[in-house]
């Protein structure tokens, strides 16, 4: 059985706080995306356009802490994946998590797309909220691709739920057949 070097750890433990970044902030941006509709629709609430391109510039500049706490997120649960590979079938919970991880990196792939280019188009100077740029990269996100966003970040509050309740954890139930043998005899 391998056990966790200090780099492993280091690792483990930047993994970790990327992955409560990743999180906490995705959660954070999409407060802000969305506070410019009107709760429920997709219709504009009517803010002026120096506000509304002032939350678009906000939600531009926390995407680069965002996307890549997930990338780091992304590249140690890879290195991890493949050092450990032996001890995942003792690990269900672990395969699991690793798993929901590459299958978040999809569509977090095409956001990241969508992110790159708003923070460019907001750093322009004399941008507008009615820029083509603003419309296809953050209006577009919000009003044609709001499934993808709920979809990731029910995958990610799904990962600290399987690292707290451990499913398909071999030695638990290994500990628990010897105890019900002790008991039996």
């Amino acid at each position: 059985m391998k056990t966790f070097n200090l780099f492993d750890k280091i690792l483990s433990s930047l993994c970790a706080v990327g992955f409560i970044l990743w999180l906490g902030g995705s959660i954070i941006r999409l407060v802000i995306g969305f506070d410019i509709f009107i709760p429920g629709t997709a219709i504009l609430k009517g803010y002026s356009n120096e506000l509304s391109l002032h939350l678009a510039q906000l939600y531009a500049i926390t995407a680069p802490y965002v996307d890549i706490s997930f990338i780091i997120v992304f590249l140690v649960t890879l290195y991890l994946l493949f050092k450990f590979s032996s001890q995942l079938k003792q690990n269900g919970w672990l395969f699991m998590c690793a798993i929901l991880i590459i299958l978040i990196a999809i569509p977090n792939g095409y956001l990241f797309y969508y992110d790159y280019n708003l923070v460019i188009a907001a750093a322009k100077d004399g941008i507008t909220f009615n820029s083509p740029e603003i419309q296809e990269y953050f209006l577009h996100r919000f009003t044609k691709l709001n499934y993808l966003d709920p979809l990731v970040l029910l995958s990610g509050i799904t990962i600290p739920i399987l690292v707290v309740f451990r499913p398909l954890n071999n030695k638990i139930r290994n500990k628990n057949t010897t105890l019900n043998q002790n008991d039996s005899k």
